[in-house]
């Protein structure tokens, strides 16, 4: 038959090893929450800055339309000057 110390110490061991390996997949699981938590919160950040920039490209843009717009406007004015002149 098994020693009686032999199977305490078996049975102290495996409880042990259980113990350490649900410790570690709590404190794996835990972590992996909290990042998940940061992760998003970042992208959250990331997509509104994106938002606000693509609003200046924009904006931006427009502004660059308007100049072309109105350096043609321009340009036909002063040719209308020109003819006026003539």
């Amino acid at each position: 038959m098994i020693d009686t110390d032999l199977l305490i110490t078996v049975i102290t061991s495996v409880v042990t090893i259980c113990t350490t390996i649900f410790t570690v997949k709590s404190g794996n699981q835990h972590m992996q929450d909290t990042l998940t938590q940061e992760l998003d919160k970042h992208n959250a950040v990331q997509d509104e800055r994106i938002r606000n920039l693509t609003q200046q490209v924009e904006k931006h843009n427009n502004v660059v339309t308007r100049m072309f717009t109105l350096e043609e406007k321009v340009s036909n004015l002063e040719k209308n000057v020109d003819k006026l002149e003539d």
